[in-house]
């Protein structure tokens, strides 16, 4: 974690059971954006920013989001593969159940 044992108390306070970490952090301008990840440390990251990406600053570590709501509002900023995505059923099949090809999604606006 940190140096700082009052800091690192206050973060494990905060972090989820699911040991992700969850947060919202503001830009430049304004705008809100809520942030998840495996570790603090990669949200920190995320938002120190790059050539190509503003800095974020990040208001507040959050423990009381749902897997619900990290699905839907949340951007996903961690290494690995997002946990909290949602899946398509892509495979169709026919009335005998037998595979018959993969679905295309198309937008529906």
């Amino acid at each position: 974690m940190s140096n700082d044992p009052f800091l690192d108390k206050i973060i494990r306070s905060v972090k989820n059971d699911s040991g992700h970490a969850f947060a919202m952090a503001r830009d430049s301008e304004g705008k809100l954006h809520y942030l998840a990840a495996e570790t603090e440390e990669l949200i920190e990251k995320y938002c120190e920013g790059s050539l190509l990406r503003e800095e974020l600053a990040i208001e507040e570590w959050a423990s009381w989001v749902t897997p619900a709501v990290v699905a839907k509002d949340f951007k996903w900023v961690g290494e690995s593969r997002n946990p909290y995505s949602i899946s398509k059923p892509i495979y169709k099949y026919d009335s005998e159940g037998n595979f018959v090809g993969y679905r295309e999604f198309k937008d529906k606006f």
